[in-house]
């Protein structure tokens, strides 16, 4: 799930919690044998305060049917995207709309595609013009565009395919400029044979024309959808799919649960997949101009390859259907394991939500599974290091002392350096940038490092998978029942 939060000021109970380091942390520390003891299934009855009759509240609408999801961006940014269609036939190029409904400007048989932001050559003519129609005037005469550069008007004639043909024609036609370059989109068909230019576009958008559903290769997996690509930097592409959001949630379960899970694991999977991606949608708007990554910054999504028969029934059998508390769409989380205990909302992410209240898991222990306990260490300087990368002003760490929580998770970290100085931090920051894995852990010192030890897998707010799936496998609950357990008051609908 998507590790991404907000620090906040650290409030009054976690300041009263810190004047008592020691005790607290002697008190509610993790115990250091396994959980064991299996519930007889006959005893396993969910307390009435889990479920709520969604029938008694109007839903609120969703409005998610298409998603934008980020595929390369930022570091990831592509020089060049290739895409092929799988079905043998060609691409429609064009744009989406506001409502982002695909429009076509034109089409191409080419069975394969190869984008590029290139650097395009122009020829910027050296005079300046004084108003807005002499310069058009004089684009018009050359075939040109007006541009702004340094404030100033200018005329730029081209596009050319290189600096040679550049200095030919202002040699050819004795013209006063020079050579001038600007990335353009720029398209190729699968054998490098140019097809089109858009000299004056930051995006473009291509979609495999299809007798069927599209089905669109791009790096080495297949994807259902259309493709928008932008301008990153200079000369780098950001790859988006625009897809629709049953067709996403069928390329995330597979990744998230193994379809060799019971299908009523694999729909309570589903109803969070697609609930997450509803409430999180424009989550990366402003900064990439998407709403999800396809990792697990957001959710881990890629495409069609991974899904199944069984992956695909558990979505299709909850279409439409979103985990909701009291008629709204929920703003859930999900993660492999607890260890024993889920925990509140407010103290991993900082979300006040009735719904992301913590509890004492008694299911996980039905199975066994790898993820249930680890170890790591860190030394002084890494664990300064990586506190100083998160912008944190600490020079060493002498003593590091948790902060936990009733459920025995923790909530906060105090790190002190040589002097005696100290860095309270709260929520999942505390201990995030050192990697650990997950909420509930202890610490000691040892050589010049610290051990931290601990049960779980991941962030320990809201499902954990590993119980949904003893819930199913073992004792027999349905979706509802699992949502319900893990989100309380919380129900599908």
């Amino acid at each position: 799930m998507r590790d991404r939060y907000q620090r906040i000021v650290i409030p009054l109970l976690l300041t009263l919690f810190l004047l008592f380091p020691a005790a607290s942390a002697e008190a509610a520390a993790p115990e250091d044998e396994p959980i064991k003891g299996l519930i007889p299934a006959s005893s396993c009855v969910l307390e009435k305060e889990y479920f709520a009759d969604g029938d008694q509240f109007d839903p609120v609408p969703v409005e998610a049917d298409t998603l934008f999801i980020g595929l390369s961006y930022d570091n990831s940014a592509v020089d060049e995207a290739a895409f092929k269609n799988a079905e043998g036939l060609g691409f429609r190029i064009g744009s989406f709309d506001g409502q982002r409904v695909f429009r076509s400007s034109f089409e191409t048989v080419a069975t394969e595609l190869v984008i590029r932001n290139e650097r395009n050559w122009y020829l910027l003519l050296d005079e300046v013009y004084h108003t807005e129609d002499e310069a058009q005037t004089s684009a018009a005469r050359y075939f040109g565009k007006v541009v702004k550069i340094g404030g100033e008007l200018r005329v730029l004639m081209g596009p050319y395919k290189n600096v040679q043909e550049v200095e030919y024609t202002i040699r050819w036609y004795a013209l006063a400029g020079r050579a001038w370059h600007e990335s353009c989109i720029t398209v190729y068909d699968g054998d490098g044979r140019y097809l089109a230019m858009l000299p004056d576009a930051d995006e473009i958008a291509v979609e495999a024309i299809s007798e069927g559903k599209a089905r669109t290769n791009y790096q080495n997996e297949q994807y259902f959808g259309a493709f928008l690509l932008r301008k990153w930097e200079e000369e780098r592409l950001t790859v988006i799919n625009v897809v629709g959001l049953e067709d996403y949630v069928k390329g995330v379960i597979p990744y998230e649960m193994s379809s060799s899970w019971p299908i009523e694991a694999l729909k309570a999977q589903a109803v969070c997949a697609r609930s997450y991606a509803a409430y999180h949608l424009g989550e990366y708007e402003e900064e990439f101009g998407f709403d999800l990554t396809d990792d697990t910054e957001s959710q881990v999504y890629r495409g069609i390859y991974g899904s199944d028969a069984v992956t695909d029934a558990a979505v299709e059998a909850t279409a439409g259907q979103f985990v909701r508390y009291q008629g709204r769409l929920c703003e859930v989380y999900y993660f492999a394991s607890d260890g024993g205990t889920t925990e509140d909302g407010a103290h991993i992410f900082g979300s006040e939500q009735p719904y992301l209240a913590g509890k004492t898991d008694p299911f996980e222990p039905a199975l066994d599974f790898a993820v249930m306990r680890w170890e790591r260490w860190r030394s002084g300087d890494e664990i300064v290091w990586r506190l100083q990368q998160k912008g944190y002003e600490i020079d060493s760490v002498t003593k590091i002392e948790p902060v936990y929580s009733e459920l025995g998770n923790v909530i906060g970290m105090r790190y002190v350096d040589a002097e005696g100085n100290c860095l309270d931090i709260e929520t999942r920051d505390s201990y995030s940038p050192l990697y650990l894995d997950s909420a509930c852990f202890s610490v000691r010192p040892e050589d010049d490092g610290f051990r931290f030890a601990g049960k779980g897998w991941g962030h320990n707010c809201g499902m954990s998978q590993w119980g949904a799936n003893a819930m199913a496998s073992v004792y027999g609950f349905t979706a509802d029942e699992i949502i319900g357990f893990y989100f309380t008051g919380a129900y599908i609908g």
